[in-house]
């Protein structure tokens, strides 16, 4: 829910390796900031 918020998201992989999450393009942000990922 954070990140369909506007807020930054890392991964942080290892000591020296982090990385900014994206949403996947499917991905629905619906009023309540839950997500919903339609059917394949």
């Amino acid at each position: 829910m954070v990140i369909s918020r506007g807020e930054t998201v890392m991964h942080i992989i290892d000591a020296t390796d982090v990385g900014a999450v994206t949403l996947t393009p499917h991905a629905r942000a619906q009023r309540d900031g839950t997500l919903v990922y339609p059917q394949a």
